[in-house]
């Protein structure tokens, strides 16, 4: 028997809402120290970057002149010159020299868009909002010398980056969709914890993982920070790598309405700094995302729900509460500056 779900509503790739949120836009590698420009997409828009006078700077994609794009363009000295009239501008986005006016001072308006830009977790991040925010996130965990550091992907997918980061968050599935590569099933039933914060939440379970054949319990504790940075810390609890842990951030660059970057970046302990191990460690955890992709993307409308279309249940109060959060965003609703945990139930 046919039948019609009622209307959803879903966060948009190109929401509004998400310039006032830092987003990760390349890997610090796709940058090189010699300045030439990269362009980049976020949120529906194109922006280049590159390293002028010594700093990491993002510009607005079109030159003011002709509005051609300016990643095509070449650094000169310490100023990104456009390739159509030769047109240059300073990190500052201000035009300092136009060849057809000689000596003459190019006129005030002629200044290209900027955006805030920082470096961390070996990826670039851009704001797009007027006063840049502070970034929620501690690097502390990825930058210990004791632990290896790797990206699996990145990943380009159809697939909204609210679905990417609530797929993150969502523990239920681990056992199923990922059996086979560490997915472990149990018939024990464990809590979720989960707490909310402002536009933040924890969630912390145990669970069991499986590695080479053996089942061990796990126990996993998450940090959420709205829009789409999520971080993993998994705690091995018994075997030869008991009180190990292993982080993952899961990062997401919404591109456009159909087109995200998904970034799976990892700090992973008892590798011992052996490039080999590490490379075997990417690989492995390339084919866990990619698991992931294979049943996101087929999805008619990979974008994230914010209504009730939905049927959780106790299992879902992490993605629940997710949801939450990014309504609360959608709608425009003014970010919170302090906000007493509370805890959250289905």
């Amino acid at each position: 028997m046919a039948t019609t779900a009622a209307p959803s509503s879903f966060l948009s790739n190109i929401d509004p809402a998400l310039r006032q949120f830092w987003h990760p836009v390349a890997l610090t590698t796709e940058v090189p120290d010699s300045g030439r420009p990269l362009r980049v997409d976020l949120l529906g828009h194109s922006w280049v970057i590159l390293r002028l006078d010594g700093r990491l700077v993002a510009l607005y994609d079109r030159c003011p002149h002709r509005l051609v794009p300016l990643s095509e363009g070449t650094v000169v000295g310490d100023r990104l010159q456009c390739r159509y009239h030769g047109y240059e501008f300073d990190a500052d986005g201000r035009c300092r020299h136009v060849p057809a006016l000689g000596t003459e001072p190019p006129p005030p308006r002629i200044r290209v868009p900027t955006a805030h830009v920082r470096p961390a977790f070996g990826l670039v991040w851009l704001c797009e909002a007027e006063i840049e925010p502070a970034f929620p996130l501690s690097e502390s965990p990825y930058l210990d010398p004791d632990l290896d550091t790797f990206v699996a992907g990145p990943f380009e997918t159809r697939v909204d980056a609210g679905l990417l980061t609530d797929n993150f968050l969502d523990v239920t599935h681990l056992p199923f969709l990922h059996a086979q590569t560490f997915g472990g099933v149990t018939d024990e039933v464990h809590e979720l914890e989960v707490e909310r914060s402002g536009w933040s939440l924890r969630q912390s379970t145990d669970s069991v993982t499986t590695e080479r054949g053996e089942t061990l319990p796990v126990h996993y504790d998450y940090t959420l920070h709205a829009p789409f940075a999520c971080q993993l810390a998994m705690t091995t609890l018994a075997g030869d790598r008991e009180g190990r842990t292993d982080y993952v951030w899961s990062f997401c660059q919404p591109q456009a309405a159909d087109r995200t970057r998904w970034f799976l970046v990892h700090a992973y302990a008892g590798l011992d700094h052996d490039p080999a191990a590490v490379a075997d460690a990417a690989e492995f955890q390339t084919r866990v995302g990619l698991e992931d992709l294979s049943i996101l993307e087929p999805m008619r409308r990979p974008s994230l729900p914010l209504d009730n279309s939905e049927c959780h249940t106790r299992g879902d109060k992490g993605c629940v509460a997710y949801r939450q959060i990014m309504k609360s965003v959608a709608a425009g609703e003014s970010r919170p500056l302090t906000a007493a945990p509370t805890s959250h139930a289905v």
